[in-house]
């Protein structure tokens, strides 16, 4: 398949599963479809995106935000 591919941010945001539903359709057909630029596209967005997970650091909420949350749910 001949392709010029997605433009990067598409990815990005594919990997995340942030991508608009009209959008993220289209990658997924055409991903089914078996473009292989595409899916090393996708590929390398999961990469960046598992390594930039990887390297923060987790945060801990203030306990004043956990105390508003709950309210909240209450």
């Amino acid at each position: 398949m001949d392709c010029a591919g997605f433009p990067e941010e598409d990815y990005a945001f594919y990997a995340l599963g942030a991508l608009a539903e009209a959008q993220a359709r289209e990658v997924d057909e055409h991903l089914a479809a078996g473009c292989g630029v595409c899916r090393e596209g996708v590929r390398k967005a999961r990469e960046v995106w598992s390594s930039v997970a990887a390297s923060t650091p987790p945060a801990e909420p203030s306990k004043g935000l956990r105390k508003r949350l709950l309210d909240l749910l209450d």
